[in-house]
């Protein structure tokens, strides 16, 4: 997965992580692009660009993402410092998974969208 790819799929799952208001044509579209998700990580870019829902977070998410990897003067593979950042958390609900998410690897990423993907169908982890 290309490091945009990871970046949209990170913010993505960041937004869902909102609990956003979603309806079961959203759901089931999310569903759709999680089943084949390594041909399609584009699409939720423009899913989430779309969803008057999931719009809001999804950008917010994104452009935090974004900001960290070029502070870091990388791409969003590389991991921050050691050295713990303090700052205020002003929206904590939505700062604590992006940083939980700015750190992953891809293979973390993924096992988090499977999770998603078992909540979107209905069932319990």
């Amino acid at each position: 997965m290309r490091d945009i790819e990871l970046l949209t799929l990170k913010a993505f799952l960041a937004a869902l992580d909102s609990q956003p208001p979603l309806s079961e044509e959203e759901k089931q579209t999310i569903q759709d692009i999680f089943a084949d998700l390594e041909n399609r990580v584009g699409e939720l870019h423009k899913f989430a660009h779309n969803s008057p829902n999931l719009q809001t977070p999804y950008k917010t998410c994104r452009q935090w993402l974004s900001q960290k990897a070029a502070e870091r003067g990388v791409g969003t593979f590389a991991l921050p410092d050691s050295t713990p950042e303090v700052r205020p958390l002003e929206r904590e609900n939505l700062v604590r998974p992006l940083t939980e998410l700015d750190t992953m690897q891809e293979t973390e990423v993924k096992e988090k969208t499977q999770s998603w993907f078992k909540w979107l169908r209905g069932k319990k982890d």
